[in-house]
């Protein structure tokens, strides 16, 4: 059975969130999670947080049933103002979107410094996590070097497991 309405992927570990709407959002949140959907988007924010996080430490939920989808999910995003949505205007219409983003892209590749604000963005974001300190085994080392460490080990979503011997006052 199709359920139409507007949902939430939320991150377990930082909080931060995403809001979408669909006319079958079951099949939508598949399509999310299809690893081939994030090669097709890699600079969408959400999916570089499944990447980095792991699909486990996300939550999805509907947060509201309706055939109104368009006008909802803008309103929910202009109320919650979710952090992985970079377009802040409801992504319903997809060949819409799709056809405003190249021409997005084409404008506001580049800033001021020639560093395309995507690259401004994703950097703030590394060094927002990266760059803090964590307590493992006795010794303070970065976190991204204790997830490289992790990751070493095969272990499954290591900058999450990293995220767990952060120092609170970083």
């Amino acid at each position: 059975m199709k359920i139409s309405g507007v949902y939430k992927i939320t991150n377990k570990i930082t909080g931060e969130y995403y809001i979408g709407s669909s006319s079958n959002i079951k099949e939508r949140w598949g399509c999310h999670k299809s690893i081939s959907t994030w090669k097709y988007n890699p600079g969408m924010l959400l999916y570089i947080a499944f990447q980095q996080y792991g699909l486990d430490n996300f939550d999805f939920e509907i947060i509201e049933q309706t055939d109104d989808i368009k006008n909802r999910e803008q309103y929910f995003i202009d109320l919650l103002r979710p952090a992985y949505n970079t377009n802040r205007a409801s992504g319903h219409d997809l060949d819409k979107e799709k056809a405003s983003n190249k021409k997005a892209n084409k404008k506001y590749r580049k800033s001021e410094k020639g560093k395309s604000k995507y690259n401004i963005y994703q950097k703030e974001y590394m060094l927002k996590w990266h760059n803090r300190i964590c307590l493992y085994e006795g010794k303070e080392i970065k976190l991204q070097t204790l997830a490289q460490r992790f990751r070493k080990d095969n272990m499954p979503n290591p900058t999450a497991e990293a995220k767990k011997y952060l120092i609170e006052h970083n």
